[in-house]
Protein backbone atom coordinates (compact mmCIF):
# COMPACT_ATOMS: atom_id res chain seq x y z
CA UNK A 1 0.00 0.00 0.00
CA UNK A 2 1.35 3.53 -1.08
CA UNK A 3 1.99 5.86 1.69
CA UNK A 4 -1.09 9.22 2.15
CA UNK A 5 0.87 12.13 0.99
CA UNK A 6 1.78 14.60 3.34
CA UNK A 7 -0.41 17.64 2.96
CA UNK A 8 -0.44 21.32 3.91
CA UNK A 9 -3.92 22.79 4.79
CA UNK A 10 -4.08 26.15 1.86
CA UNK A 11 -7.60 27.31 2.82
CA UNK A 12 -11.16 26.94 4.25
CA UNK A 13 -14.73 27.16 2.94
CA UNK A 14 -17.43 29.25 4.44
CA UNK A 15 -20.63 29.78 3.73
CA UNK A 16 -22.58 28.70 0.73
CA UNK A 17 -23.27 32.02 -1.80
CA UNK A 18 -25.84 32.10 -4.21
CA UNK A 19 -27.32 29.36 -6.29
CA UNK A 20 -24.78 27.54 -8.38
CA UNK A 21 -22.42 25.97 -6.08
CA UNK A 22 -20.31 29.32 -5.12
CA UNK A 23 -18.77 29.43 -1.92
CA UNK A 24 -17.06 31.29 0.18
CA UNK A 25 -13.23 30.59 0.41
CA UNK A 26 -10.68 31.76 3.42
CA UNK A 27 -7.26 31.01 1.86
CA UNK A 28 -4.40 30.24 4.04
CA UNK A 29 -1.25 30.13 1.45
CA UNK A 30 0.69 33.27 -0.28
CA UNK A 31 0.48 31.32 -3.13
CA UNK A 32 -2.70 32.56 -5.34
CA UNK A 33 -1.78 29.79 -8.37
CA UNK A 34 -3.37 27.17 -6.43
CA UNK A 35 -6.51 28.21 -6.80
CA UNK A 36 -6.57 28.46 -10.75
CA UNK A 37 -8.65 27.14 -13.36
CA UNK A 38 -8.51 23.16 -12.82
CA UNK A 39 -6.09 22.91 -10.03
CA UNK A 40 -6.88 20.36 -7.44
CA UNK A 41 -7.39 20.79 -3.72
CA UNK A 42 -8.24 18.23 -1.87
CA UNK A 43 -10.46 17.47 1.92
CA UNK A 44 -8.91 16.24 4.55
CA UNK A 45 -10.44 12.51 3.90
CA UNK A 46 -8.69 12.99 0.64
CA UNK A 47 -11.54 13.89 -1.81
CA UNK A 48 -10.07 15.64 -4.82
CA UNK A 49 -12.06 19.16 -5.65
CA UNK A 50 -11.11 20.43 -8.96
CA UNK A 51 -11.44 23.99 -9.25
CA UNK A 52 -13.88 25.51 -12.03
CA UNK A 53 -13.10 29.37 -10.60
CA UNK A 54 -11.81 31.66 -8.27
CA UNK A 55 -12.90 34.89 -8.00
CA UNK A 56 -10.39 36.87 -5.93
CA UNK A 57 -12.59 40.04 -5.45
CA UNK A 58 -15.44 38.47 -4.22
CA UNK A 59 -13.15 35.67 -2.31
CA UNK A 60 -16.06 32.50 -3.50
CA UNK A 61 -14.51 29.52 -5.51
CA UNK A 62 -16.42 27.12 -7.54
CA UNK A 63 -16.08 23.43 -7.96
CA UNK A 64 -16.52 21.66 -11.05
CA UNK A 65 -18.16 18.79 -8.87
CA UNK A 66 -20.66 21.00 -7.65
CA UNK A 67 -24.05 22.95 -9.46
CA UNK A 68 -26.11 23.27 -6.79
CA UNK A 69 -25.88 25.28 -3.62
CA UNK A 70 -27.45 22.38 -1.80
CA UNK A 71 -24.88 20.26 -2.86
CA UNK A 72 -21.90 22.39 -2.10
CA UNK A 73 -24.03 23.23 1.84
CA UNK A 74 -21.74 20.18 3.05
CA UNK A 75 -18.57 21.59 2.76
CA UNK A 76 -19.26 24.64 4.68
CA UNK A 77 -16.24 25.12 7.41
CA UNK A 78 -14.21 22.19 5.65
CA UNK A 79 -10.72 23.04 5.27
CA UNK A 80 -8.30 22.41 1.78
CA UNK A 81 -5.42 20.68 1.59
CA UNK A 82 -2.59 20.52 -1.05
CA UNK A 83 0.14 17.91 -0.86
CA UNK A 84 3.49 18.84 -0.46
CA UNK A 85 4.20 17.79 -3.58
CA UNK A 86 2.10 19.74 -5.38
CA UNK A 87 2.83 22.74 -3.07
CA UNK A 88 6.51 22.78 -4.19
CA UNK A 89 5.86 22.39 -7.83
CA UNK A 90 2.88 25.05 -8.14
CA UNK A 91 4.77 27.47 -5.86
CA UNK A 92 8.17 28.77 -6.24
CA UNK A 93 9.98 30.67 -3.62
CA UNK A 94 12.27 33.56 -3.76
CA UNK A 95 15.97 32.63 -2.30
CA UNK A 96 15.74 33.33 1.61
CA UNK A 97 12.47 32.37 1.62
CA UNK A 98 10.72 28.91 2.92
CA UNK A 99 7.63 26.91 2.93
CA UNK A 100 6.00 26.71 6.56
CA UNK A 101 6.42 22.96 6.76
CA UNK A 102 9.96 23.03 5.98
CA UNK A 103 10.38 25.32 8.97
CA UNK A 104 8.50 23.12 11.79
CA UNK A 105 9.93 20.73 14.05
CA UNK A 106 13.41 22.29 13.00
CA UNK A 107 15.83 22.93 16.47
CA UNK A 108 16.64 26.50 17.43
CA UNK A 109 19.55 27.55 18.68
CA UNK A 110 20.57 31.14 20.30
CA UNK A 111 24.52 30.75 19.66
CA UNK A 112 25.20 27.17 21.08
CA UNK A 113 22.34 26.87 23.23
CA UNK A 114 19.35 25.22 22.12
CA UNK A 115 16.40 26.73 22.25
CA UNK A 116 13.77 23.90 21.09
CA UNK A 117 11.89 22.81 18.45
CA UNK A 118 9.26 24.78 16.17
CA UNK A 119 6.08 23.26 16.88
CA UNK A 120 4.62 25.63 13.90
CA UNK A 121 4.72 28.90 12.22
CA UNK A 122 0.85 31.25 12.82
CA UNK A 123 0.76 34.34 11.10
CA UNK A 124 -0.59 36.85 13.42
CA UNK A 125 -1.19 40.62 12.10
CA UNK A 126 0.51 39.88 8.91
CA UNK A 127 3.09 38.88 10.32
CA UNK A 128 4.59 35.13 10.71
CA UNK A 129 5.98 33.87 14.78
CA UNK A 130 7.91 30.51 15.01
CA UNK A 131 6.10 29.16 17.82
CA UNK A 132 8.94 27.26 19.48
CA UNK A 133 8.73 24.18 22.03
CA UNK A 134 10.95 24.91 24.44
CA UNK A 135 13.91 22.38 25.15
CA UNK A 136 13.31 20.26 28.20
CA UNK A 137 16.83 21.92 30.32
CA UNK A 138 15.10 25.40 29.99
CA UNK A 139 11.20 24.30 30.94
CA UNK A 140 13.11 22.02 34.14
CA UNK A 141 14.87 26.42 34.60
CA UNK A 142 11.00 27.61 35.16
CA UNK A 143 11.14 28.98 31.76
CA UNK A 144 7.91 29.22 29.78
CA UNK A 145 7.13 25.59 27.83
CA UNK A 146 6.65 27.73 24.78
CA UNK A 147 7.34 30.99 23.07
CA UNK A 148 7.08 32.64 20.02
CA UNK A 149 10.21 34.81 18.42
CA UNK A 150 8.61 36.81 15.22
CA UNK A 151 10.43 35.90 12.13
CA UNK A 152 12.12 39.20 11.45
CA UNK A 153 15.93 39.88 10.88
CA UNK A 154 16.09 41.25 13.83
CA UNK A 155 15.63 37.49 15.53
CA UNK A 156 16.42 35.06 12.59
CA UNK A 157 20.24 34.85 11.46
CA UNK A 158 19.86 31.95 9.10
CA UNK A 159 17.78 28.48 8.30
CA UNK A 160 19.72 25.53 7.55
CA UNK A 161 17.72 22.86 6.16
CA UNK A 162 20.41 20.08 5.84
CA UNK A 163 21.34 20.42 9.27
CA UNK A 164 18.05 21.22 10.81
CA UNK A 165 18.47 24.12 12.61
CA UNK A 166 17.38 27.78 12.55
CA UNK A 167 20.23 30.37 14.26
CA UNK A 168 18.77 33.16 16.48
CA UNK A 169 19.88 35.88 18.23
CA UNK A 170 18.06 37.47 21.51
CA UNK A 171 16.01 34.46 21.48
CA UNK A 172 16.62 33.85 24.18
CA UNK A 173 16.28 37.24 25.31
CA UNK A 174 12.58 36.66 24.20
CA UNK A 175 12.10 33.56 26.28
CA UNK A 176 13.29 35.10 29.48
CA UNK A 177 11.37 37.78 29.03
CA UNK A 178 8.09 35.61 30.06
Amino acid sequence: MKPEPKRVRVAKLGKVVGLKGEIKLYIDSDFLEQFEANEVLHLKDGTPLHIEYYNPQREIVKFQEFSQREEVAKLVNADLFSSVEDTRKKCHLKEGEYFWFDLEGLRVEDGERVLGRVKLVERIANQDYLLVQTDKPLVEQKLAKQFYIPYVDAYIQAVDLEEGVIHTQNGYLLLESL
